[in-house]
C-alpha cells in the first residue's frame, strides 16, 4: 500500500509545488465525481456520477469509499472529495486572474513612476532656468509657493479621512481649486488659497449652525 504524507507545517507556495498540484489535478481526467449513499447509510464517491429519471444514479467506477464516526461525518467528507476536483479548477482561474492584475497593477506603477520622475526632472530644470534667468529669488518663490500648496493639500487629504467633515472637504478642494486655476500665475497666490479656505470652511460651518 503506497503511502501519502501530508505536510503539517503551513509552507509559501513555490512554483514547483504550485506544478505539481496542477499536474496532479490534470491526471484525474473522469470528472465530474459524485457521492453516492447506499440504504446501509455507506457512502462512496463515484467517477462520471450522472443522475437520469430511467436509470437514476450511475457512475464509470468508483473512486473512494468514505469512512466516518456518524452518518453526518461521512456525508461531509464525501462532499468534500466530491467537490475537490471542481474547487481546485476554480482556485486556479481565480490565482491565474489574481495574478494578472497584479502584473498590470505594478506595470501601472511603473508607468506613473516613470512619469512622476520625469516631472520632477521637468521641474528642476526650469526653476534652474528661472534662477540663471533672473536669479534666485525667482525660484525660490516658486519654491516656497510648492510647499504652501504642498501643505494645503496635506490639510486637504487629513480632511478626507475624517467621515463626518464631508462638507468642509468639499469646500476646502474646490477653494484651493478654483484659486490655482484662476491664480495660477499670481505671485500672492499662497495667501489667496489661505483667505479662500478660510471663507470656505466659514461659510460650511455657518450652514452648520443654521441647520441645527
Amino acid at each position: 500500500m503506497r503511502h501519502i504524507m501530508t505536510p503539517t507545517e503551513q509552507t509559501p507556495l513555490t512554483p514547483e509545488r504550485e506544478r505539481e498540484i496542477r499536474d496532479r489535478r490534470e491526471a484525474v481526467t473522469d470528472t465530474p465525481w459524485g457521492s453516492y449513499r447506499d440504504l446501509g447509510g455507506e457512502y462512496t464517491v463515484e467517477a462520471g456520477a450522472t443522475i437520469t429519471l430511467d436509470e437514476g444514479f450511475s457512475s464509470t467506477g468508483m473512486v473512494a469509499r468514505v469512512y466516518g464516526d456518524s452518518d453526518e461525518q461521512r456525508y461531509r467528507r464525501a462532499d468534500f472529495i466530491t467537490q475537490a476536483p471542481t474547487d481546485i479548477d476554480r482556485l486556479h482561474t481565480e490565482l491565474d486572474r489574481v495574478r494578472a492584475e497584479l502584473q498590470g497593477a505594478r506595470a501601472t506603477v511603473t508607468e506613473l513612476t516613470a512619469a512622476r520622475d520625469a516631472a520632477t526632472a521637468e521641474a528642476e530644470s526650469l526653476r534652474s532656468q528661472l534662477a540663471d534667468a533672473y536669479g534666485s529669488t525667482a525660484a525660490e518663490w516658486m519654491q516656497t509657493q510648492q510647499q504652501l500648496i504642498t501643505t494645503l493639500m496635506a490639510r486637504v487629504a487629513e480632511l478626507e479621512a475624517r467621515p463626518s467633515l464631508t462638507a468642509e472637504q468639499v469646500a476646502v478642494k474646490g477653494a484651493v481649486y478654483w484659486e490655482v486655476l484662476a491664480h495660477r500665475d499670481d505671485p500672492d497666490l499662497s495667501s489667496r488659497i489661505a483667505a479662500a479656505v478660510t471663507s470656505a470652511l466659514a461659510e460650511v460651518r455657518a450652514e452648520a449652525g443654521d441647520r441645527r
